[in-house]
């Protein structure tokens, strides 16, 4: 587990905040169950996240899946 000084603050644009809050809430549940994203800032977080993938700034890892119980399990 992460802990607090594992993280930074950033700023994003408001209109980007709107944007990926409104889609975030329209699509929680598929969010939750496909990425284990249960949280706007965890939505953020992956798209940041896969976004720098594309653009090969930091490395790809094993893609996870969810169970039903919510535990994540990485399929490789």
């Amino acid at each position: 587990m992460l802990s607090m000084r594992d993280w930074t603050a950033i700023s994003i644009p408001r209109e980007v905040y709107e944007l990926a809050k409104k889609y975030y809430e329209e699509h929680r549940q598929e969010l939750a169950l496909t990425y284990g994203v249960r949280s706007l800032s965890a939505f953020i977080n992956l798209c940041i996240r896969e976004y720098c993938k594309i653009l090969g700034a930091i490395e790809a890892s094993p893609p996870k899946t969810v169970s039903s119980s919510g535990e994540k399990k990485s399929q490789a």
